[in-house]
């Protein structure tokens, strides 16, 4: 049979069919396929009748044979999967090519298919984060889940790697679950790698590494350190430095130029100075010049943008002198790392003062800061313009200037490099002072967050927020490290808008939690009743019944301190924690009226907003359907004014809900589209995931039973990815699949199901959007 025929056979074959038969093929039972395939063992016995049928054959020997012998198996007819051929993931694209390591990449490769553990372990500036992210580009194909980048530089304790590898993988904190089980029953039923970078500081989070790795028997991680982890099947893969010359007199100008250190300094080099052009004896200085830098990366990196102003010959000259001069490090640091300081050193000495002021004050930054933030934080006292004083540190390479989602361009130094400066910074005398700076600096951009996020600007400032969250994370850690009580309520008071909205539910608890805590809080009795109704609000969220109490005492605390902003807050938090948990109507509005009335006297808009649309949950609940929908939309009214498009997106789902119990199919799904429209723009998943579901339930109510299995395993999956899904919801997805089943028959059924499962956001939006009608 020829090609073009085996290939018109294979068209005929699902891939998923094809993915079967090669294991039949290969001689797995129909459990064992289940298994490799996280199937049913019916669905399974479905795609072998399937295979059987179109082959024409009665039994798996006859399909195995037929299947050989038209060639089906073959690798251009061997389809991966939809699922197996959607890439995804977060590795950046390296703006610098890469030099040398194939046969360190190719190693490491072949480790990570005998051990699901590989941590590359090396000196500061050995390129084990260069190297891992080479590994991992190469490796793409290798897992249908994707490769994920955790980047841990910017973390300071243990507490928050997993919310970082929460964070990495786009999962939201919305659940009363600790975060660790929901990473396990995400992670469980992927095939995906974790790139996880900068371990060394955090090592007591190792255990957490391994127990994901325990729970999910399809994720690896390729991590970097500069010391094992040691746990349990961990493989250490100890990175060298690029491979220098042994000894230069036996060496000619074409051997250098195939070791792997010279390579990445001409490379460098030329970057900056594209007619470099170089003799025999430019080529024994260059050589030179690596040999002292020991072959670091790093180091070449910061060396090789010199030859803009100085010759090779003079650089050697100055490295040879000027190493030999400074101290190295404490003997107990290892030989490279001492080197590698010793460089950055003379790198800091080729510099200006007010460029040396400026690098040693941008240790400050815990990641990146904009030129606003660095001039604000760090720029008192330094003659110049701060912005060609960055320029002049990014041309160096001693500062990283690189765009970031909210569009601004934000400067940070390399990891190393930063500790390096921070030392020079509490040697100066004046990192205390920096540091209040800093805190004061980004607790005035919370504190205008608080205000923006409610506003028509808050998709621009949600993503300001997020870019710049390592930096407010280090900033409310040093007010309550040095006990500025009224500053730290006040900080995460006004955090609480951000991670309300985000579902950054227990992170922001425990900031509040630490900030109560503090010794002298109870002083400042309207912040702390603040921060104990933010508290109650998330544990609401969470579906904690400990929400109840410190709703009260938030209550009681602002009704003592008069202040009616606070307590209309706590008055709503309770009215719906009395409706959710025990069902007392009467109470819930109660409580929810007063609130409106607090705010309509003193004129809280928001918070009247609020307290209207939760008035038409209760009025809903209450069976007072015209009163509810009058209520909600006077709600939408209010955030419209404000600008408010997150909580739009709830009420007209609210609305949706409404009309669809109703039986007004067109005003409800109307509603849920525009609600699904309005969750799409600003990102909110969890909106995006209640849209489709109820969306779903309408699909479902008009008969198209193959769409409505597609949407409701969508939003299920959107769920499950942000640790939000509830267990409520289980029984009526059982029954949706079990009626859609018996009316399709299994194989549109089997379709429909597989199409759900791999689904993006995007194609489950598009289908809500698109394939739902409520005519």
């Amino acid at each position: 049979m020829n090609a073009t025929q085996a290939q018109l056979w294979g068209e005929s074959f699902s891939p998923r069919e094809l993915e079967v038969l090669k294991l039949v093929s290969n001689g797995l039972s129909n459990r064992e396929i289940a298994e490799e395939l996280y199937l049913s063992i019916e669905t399974v016995k479905w795609y072998n009748k399937q295979m059987f049928m179109k082959l024409g054959v009665k039994n798996r020997t006859q399909a195995a044979n037929k299947a050989a012998e038209l060639n089906l198996l073959s690798p251009e007819q061997d389809t991966p999967s939809q699922e197996k051929i959607t890439l995804s993931g977060n590795l950046p694209a390296q703006l610098t090519s890469y030099v040398g390591r194939e046969k360190e990449i190719g190693e490491i490769k072949d480790l990570l298919k005998k051990n699901r553990l590989v941590v590359l372990t090396g000196a500061g500036g050995s390129g084990k984060t260069r190297l891992a992210l080479k590994v991992g580009e190469k490796l793409l194909d290798e897992y249908s889940d994707g490769i994920w980048l955790v980047e841990l530089a910017n973390i300071r304790e243990p507490s928050l790697v997993l919310q970082a590898i929460a964070s990495a993988l786009n999962i939201t904190e919305r659940t009363e679950k600790p975060l660790e089980k929901v990473l396990k029953r995400y992670l469980n039923q992927r095939h995906l790698l974790l790139v996880i970078d900068n371990l060394e500081h955090l090592l007591e989070c190792a255990p957490m590494i391994g127990d994901l790795l325990a729970a999910a028997p399809r994720l690896s991680v390729l991590g970097t350190s500069r010391e094992r982890l040691n746990i349990y099947g961990e493989q250490e893969y100890p990175v060298a430095p690029l491979n220098l010359p042994g000894s230069l007199s036996d060496e000619t100008s074409a051997d250098l130029l195939n070791y792997e250190s010279i390579a990445l300094f001409i490379k460098r080099a030329q970057a900056v100075h594209p007619t470099l052009s170089l003799g025999d004896a430019d080529l024994a200085d260059l050589a030179r010049i690596c040999v002292r830098l020991d072959g670091l990366p790093l180091a070449i990196e910061l060396c090789a943008p010199m030859v803009k102003v100085f010759p090779l010959q003079v650089i050697t000259e100055r490295i040879e002198s000027s190493l030999d001069a400074i101290p190295s490090g404490p003997r107990d640091l290892p030989a490279r790392q001492r080197t590698l300081r010793s460089t950055i050193q003379w790198s800091f000495d080729l510099l200006e003062e007010n460029e040396k002021r400026l690098f040693i004050r941008m240790a400050v930054f815990n990641g990146s800061g904009t030129l606003q933030a660095v001039e604000a934080i760090c720029g008192d006292g330094i003659s110049g313009n701060i912005g060609n004083i960055l320029s002049a540190l990014v041309n160096k390479n001693l500062v990283l200037a690189r765009e970031r989602q909210d569009g601004n361009i934000h400067f940070s130094l390399l990891e190393t490099i930063r500790q390096y400066g921070h030392e020079k910074l509490l040697a100066s005398g004046d990192a205390d002072r920096l540091a209040g700076r800093h805190a004061e600096y980004f607790m005035q951009l919370a504190n205008q967050a608080a205000v923006e996020l409610r506003g028509p600007n808050q998709i621009i400032w949600t993503n300001h927020i997020i870019s710049m969250h390592d930096n407010l994370r280090a900033a409310l850690e040093w007010e309550i490290k040095t006990d500025a009580t009224y500053a730290s309520l006040q900080f995460a008071c006004d955090l609480f808008e951000f991670w309300l909205r985000h579902g950054v539910f227990i992170e922001g608890r425990r900031w509040l939690e630490k900030v109560v805590a503090m010794p002298s809080a109870q002083r400042y009795a309207e912040l702390y009743a603040d921060a104990i109704a933010n508290i109650s609000w998330i544990f609401w969220l969470q579906g904690s019944k400990e929400a109840k109490p410190l709703a009260k005492q938030a209550l009681m605390l602002a009704r003592t301190q008069t202040n009616k902003k606070i307590t209309a807050k706590a008055l709503a938090n309770l009215g719906m924690i009395l409706l959710i948990f025990e069902r007392d109507l009467a109470k819930a509005q109660a409580h929810i009226e007063e609130s409106r009335d607090i705010c309509m006297e003193i004129g809280y808009a928001w918070g009247y907003a609020r307290a209207l649309m939760d008035l038409g949950v209760v009025l809903a609940n209450q069976n007072q359907t015209e009163a509810a929908r009058t209520t909600y939309y006077q709600s939408l009214d209010s955030y419209k004014k404000l600008g408010d498009i997150n909580f739009q997106c709830v009420v007209k789902r609210l609305i949706g809900n409404l009309e669809i119990r109703q039986n007004n199919l067109n005003e409800g799904v109307k509603a849920h589209r525009e609600s699904l429209v309005l969750a799409q723009l600003v990102k909110t998943n969890l909106q995006i995931a209640n849209n489709i579901w109820y969306l779903a339930r309408v699909t479902k109510d008009q008969g198209d039973h193959a769409s409505a299995v597609q949407m409701y395993l969508a939003s299920k999956k959107i769920f499950e990815n942000m640790g939000a899904w509830w267990g409520g919801d289980e029984p009526e997805l059982e029954e949706v699949l079990k009626t859609a089943r018996a009316v399709l028959g299994e194989a549109e059924f089997q379709s429909a199901w597989e199409t759900g499962q791999t689904m993006s956001i995007e194609e489950a939006i598009e289908l809500a959007l698109g394939n739902t009608s409520g005519s």
